[in-house]
């Protein structure tokens, strides 16, 4: 039921919770009453109310509701698999990917390539101008390797200013040729 409430838009859930439901809805109204000589009795009033109205009436929010957690759940997996300085993967979902990559690898007959990339002297960046900007040029070194990677590349924050990236489909030449578009 999870699967088809996260990918079926609200009015088909809705529907379908509708149709599943068997009973009948008895609403009960009391009214306070006043007689002729000033008394005051309860009149009740049952009303019936058919099983869909009431199914439409209590699975609609229920459904916003569930499909609104289920899409805050999906928004804070995607930040927990990144690192929130560059965007790039963190090592727990890495090696995930890794792993996918490497039996996709396998079965394909294809090879990879591995770059691991060091900003250099970043200590020294930290202790002249402080974190705040360590930080930055680690967002902007980041981004420009970022343009120069596939979609189907891998990257992820090894350390605090390393970098491991895993090229897809590419053989020595291919990678070498990667690490000196980086390095430029």
């Amino acid at each position: 039921m999870h699967k088809f409430i996260q990918h079926k838009p609200v009015w088909q859930t809705v529907l379908l919770i509708t149709l599943a439901s068997s009973f009948l809805g008895f609403l009960i109204v009391p009214f306070i009453m006043k007689s002729p000589d000033g008394t005051f009795f309860q009149v009740s009033l049952a009303v019936v109310i058919p099983s869909f109205l009431i199914s439409l009436l209590v699975s609609t929010p229920v459904v916003y509701a569930y499909k609104k957690i289920i899409r805050e759940n999906d928004q804070l997996i995607q930040r927990l698999q990144k690192d929130y300085l560059t965007g790039f993967l963190n090592k727990h979902a890495f090696y995930e990917s890794y792993n996918q990559l490497i039996t996709s690898t396998k079965e394909a007959k294809t090879s990879i390539a591995l770059i691991m990339l060091d900003i250099d002297d970043f200590k020294k960046i930290n202790d002249n101008f402080g974190h705040s900007a360590g930080d930055e040029v680690i967002h902007y070194s980041a981004s420009q390797v970022q343009k120069l990677l596939r979609k189907e590349d891998l990257v992820c924050r090894f350390g605090g200013e390393e970098f491991l990236i895993v090229l897809a489909n590419t053989n020595l030449n291919q990678a070498k040729d990667c690490a000196t578009r980086i390095l430029k």
